[in-house]
């Protein structure tokens, strides 16, 4: 018995150390993130659900923030009715291709681990980022097209 509660006595400790998200939010990665799959718009509408429910879009502590990235990642493909493209809050708006976190204005390096090769395109309309869901990297679009809910706390 002393065994068994030893044995169990670490489990619990570290579960006293999981970070606790509060509905709508869920911890991903030690990040308390909300994905809404059937909640879509612009990138304006979408930001302004997020703030709505105390968060912003999604956005990565560093360019080297990979661990979190792939948990999101598996959490999306393990749940098929999440599949969807969604909005990163990333943006080249009024300071063209020099790309930003929208949440802390932050500089975004360009090219691998979150951009598909290519990516981001120099263009005067395609401003904002999203999280293409057939590949899983970042894309820039249009800030007018209509993408998915994906936001952090």
């Amino acid at each position: 018995m002393l065994r068994l509660l030893l044995l169990t006595l670490p489990l619990a400790i570290l579960a006293g150390d999981v970070l606790e998200c509060r509905h709508p939010y869920i911890n991903i990665g030690e990040r308390c993130i909300y994905m809404d799959p059937w909640q879509v718009g612009t990138m304006a509408e979408v930001r302004a659900i997020c703030k709505t429910h105390g968060g912003d879009l999604i956005w990565f502590d560093s360019d080297t923030d990979c661990d979190f990235y792939r948990e999101l990642i598996e959490t999306i493909r393990n749940n098929p009715t999440q599949v969807k493209d969604y909005w990163i809050g990333v943006t080249d708006e009024g300071h063209e291709d020099n790309w930003k976190y929208m949440k802390n204005n932050v500089a975004v390096r360009n090219g691998p681990p979150f951009w598909y090769q290519g990516y981001p395109k120099v263009s005067a309309v395609a401003n904002c980022a999203y999280l293409r869901k057939t590949y899983y990297y970042w894309f820039s679009t249009a800030c007018t097209n209509k993408f998915a809910t994906l936001c952090r706390k």
